[in-house]
């Protein structure tokens, strides 16, 4: 079964349903860098075609396509939609695709729904799963610098626990300690948080350590 870790706001659509749907095993987690990641270690940035288009105009395209490169030996760049150019010469996006199709040795692939999208990452998956190598996928994520970058990252590094999910958890509780001190009762009143990932919790918290 082919694994894909997607970004916590990629949970919006419904492409990480289809994916489960086609067969594939997903994973819901804070992604610094790209919105999918697969077997193989081949990290995907989905962009709906608009804001492909405003991303060329502000340079996040070029700032993103960057760090895709420093971080991941193989990246894709996804485009879904219709073509929505808006004062945008077309010129300048067809320059934009060349750019980064040469300069930073990135695929583009033009799908057009989340349906398409979800079929295209199956079959990558899939097919890296195949390939035989088994590399380790790597999460990339920036060095928390405040107190509360580093509560959110502790609370989020859990098995199970989302980055959107941590901060439903600190929202309620307040700091991390009172998290882990909650009870099963009090811990089952936080939508997303079954019994299945409170018992992981717990085993990870109050199970002793064996060397």
């Amino acid at each position: 079964m082919p694994r894909i870790i997607y970004d916590y706001r990629e949970g919006k659509t419904k492409i990480p349903e289809i994916l489960k749907n086609l067969g594939c095993k997903v994973e819901e987690r804070n992604l610094e860098i790209g919105d999918y990641l697969t077997e193989g270690n081949v990290c995907i940035e989905r962009k709906i075609f608009q804001d492909f288009v405003s991303s060329i105009v502000d340079g996040r395209l070029f700032s993103q396509a960057r760090e895709l490169k420093e971080k991941y030996g193989k990246s894709i760049i996804v485009i879904e939609g219709s073509e929505y150019y808006g004062n945008v010469n077309i010129n300048a996006v067809y320059g934009a695709i060349a750019s980064i199709a040469l300069d930073y040795a990135i695929p583009l692939v033009f799908l057009r729904n989340q349906a398409e999208v979800a079929r295209f990452l199956f079959i990558l998956a899939k097919r890296e799963e195949k390939s035989g190598k088994k590399e380790k996928i790597q999460l990339h994520r920036k060095k928390p610098k405040s107190i509360k970058e580093m509560q959110e990252y502790l609370v989020a590094s859990f098995p199970g626990i989302s980055a959107g999910l941590a901060k439903e958890l600190l929202k309620k509780f307040g700091a991390p300690l009172r998290i882990f001190n909650a009870s099963k009762a009090e811990l089952l009143k936080v939508s997303g948080l079954g019994e299945k990932k409170i018992k992981m919790l717990k085993d990870i918290l109050e199970t002793k350590y064996r060397e």
